[in-house]
Parts: C-alpha cells; structure tokens; sequence
C-alpha cells in the first residue's frame, strides 16, 4: 500500500463569498446543505460576517493591509502578488467561512466548502437570476491558492 499524503493532519480551507441573507438564514441553509449533500460529519465549519482574523489566512492578509499589494506581496511568504491582488477583490464580500476537515488535506477541505457554495447559490438564499461571488481559497505547498 502507498501512502500518498503523510501530512495528512487537519485540511483547512477558506470561502469568501457574499449575499445579501442574514447570517442566520445562510448558517441554517448551510446545515441543511451538509445533510443534503453528505458532506463528512467531521468536517468543522466557522461561519463570520467579515474576515476571521484570528484565522491563519486572516492573519497573512493582515500583511496587505495599510499597504500597496507590491509591498503587502513582499512581506508575505504565502501569497503571491497575483494571489493577493484577487484576494483583495473579495474582502467586500459579507462571509467568511473557515473549513477544517480531520484526516485529510487542504484540497480536499477545499473541495467539501465549493461543494456546500454550489449548492448555496442554487438555494433559496439567492434569488432568481442573482449573481453570485466568492472564491475558496486553501494553502498548497506554502502558497495560498484559489480552488478553480
């Protein structure tokens, strides 16, 4: 037997997304989503209004603040200019929403948060024809890394 992963520790991942639902309504929805979809009973969601600062990604964008994205790019070790840049473009948004998955990898963390968004956009938290934004974003090889 091969053992691909030896790092397999606690996968965790990232979504920032926006709508206009309360969090109330989106935290519910999300619940409900888990089950419909069968997403891992150990997967462990953190859903905050705004970025979760106390989270690791939090942090490392705490680099770009009160900076250009040159200069916050510099200083950071795990987001690249072009990472930051887009990253920027979605910290308007409403949600954040923090994924960590016992026993598995960033990706595959990454993989269960795009499972539940893709579900939520085709919810009743969007209306009809409303747009939906947001991106996940995990760490891969030291770098963080937008989930295409």
């Amino acid at each position: 037997m091969k053992y691909q992963d030896i790092d397999r520790k606690v996968g965790e991942a990232y979504a920032i997304f926006d709508c206009s639902a309360s969090k109330e309504d989106v935290g519910a929805e999300i619940l409900f989503i888990r089950d419909l979809i069968g997403t891992p009973q150990k997967l462990e969601l953190l859903l905050t209004e705004g970025v979760d600062w106390n989270s690791k990604l939090g942090k490392e964008l705490q680099t770009l603040s009160s900076q250009s994205i040159k200069a916050g790019h510099e200083r950071s070790t795990m987001l690249s200019e072009k990472t930051s840049f887009s990253i920027l473009l979605v910290l308007g948004c409403k949600y954040f929403m923090r994924a960590r998955l016992p026993d598995s990898t960033n990706n595959e963390a990454a993989d269960r948060v795009a499972d539940i968004l893709n579900q939520a956009y085709m919810s009743p938290l969007y209306e009809e024809g409303e747009r939906f934004f947001g991106r996940v974003i995990y760490e891969k090889n030291g770098k963080y890394v937008f989930r295409d």
